[in-house]
């Protein structure tokens, strides 16, 4: 009887552990057609391992708030036509600089921005000491606009 009732905690140990991973984020589901009298604007993670995985990306449009990207995340945009500034803003604090992005938006048009966690042009260095890792690129854009076909294989493997 003691062991059924062991294995029954550690049955519901495992379910509670598991719905945790369950994910949060709003996920690719397909492109959407935009309205003849908007834009679309995508803006995603491609989910990472390590680096930035645990952290999340405030999403601005035109300073108003849009959504909130986790790791292999995504928000979708529908805006007017017109000039918009993305703003990126990180909820942890380790770049306390927002990142920019300026689209001039056309009404039927999607434009697909990649947030990358480290970008091409920068490094890690070893801090004096060599206890831990240092980005060494901040203040690069981190708002990279992408092919719609590369966008598409990426945001595909958003799930």
């Amino acid at each position: 009887m003691r062991s059924a009732f062991n294995s029954l905690i550690i049955v519901l140990f495992l379910i509670t552990g598991l719905s945790a991973c369950v994910p949060l984020e709003p996920r690719f589901r397909g492109l959407e057609q935009p309205p003849a009298n908007r834009a679309v604007i995508y803006v995603y993670r491609t989910h990472h391992l390590i680096e930035g995985a645990g952290v999340k990306d405030d999403i601005y449009v035109d300073g108003i708030l849009k959504g909130s990207i986790g790791n292999g995340g995504v928000v979708v945009i529908k805006v007017a036509p017109g000039k918009h500034v993305i703003t990126r803003k990180l909820h942890d604090g380790l770049y306390p600089l927002p990142t920019n992005r300026v689209v001039h938006a056309k009404a039927g048009h999607s434009y697909f921005f990649r947030i990358d966690w480290v970008s091409t042009g920068g490094g890690k260095e070893l801090v004096p000491g060599g206890t831990h890792l240092m980005l060494t690129d901040v203040g690069r854009n981190f708002i990279t606009p992408v092919a719609r076909a590369t966008a598409v294989r990426e945001l595909s493997t958003l799930k």
